[in-house]
């Protein structure tokens, strides 16, 4: 669900790879995580989800929740950041 949530607020397939490496293992109990599991494996197969068709109604039905979720990771300053640059350097005013 993650990965998807990611897709949804813009984030590219090495950022959605890095939040899933980092933190997988890290909601595990630490017996959990140490057992025999491929974290390599996961991280692929949980990003590729989450760019796959399959995903893509998933996407579209969790996009109503776009801003909300952009906001709790503070990416609406970051957004607004780039729109500022963009009208300083093109003079378009969103």
């Amino acid at each position: 669900m993650i990965a998807v949530r990611m897709c949804v607020t813009g984030h590219c397939q090495s950022e959605i790879e890095s939040a899933v490496r980092q933190c997988a293992p890290a909601i595990r109990t630490l017996e959990q995580a140490k057992k025999h599991h491929n974290w390599d494996d996961y991280v692929q197969r949980t990003t590729r989800y989450a760019f796959s068709d399959k995903a893509e109604r998933d996407v579209e039905t969790l996009g109503k929740y776009r801003l909300q979720w952009e906001e709790l990771e503070g990416r609406e300053i970051e957004i607004e950041n780039v729109m500022e640059d963009n009208d300083r350097n093109t003079g378009f005013n969103w």
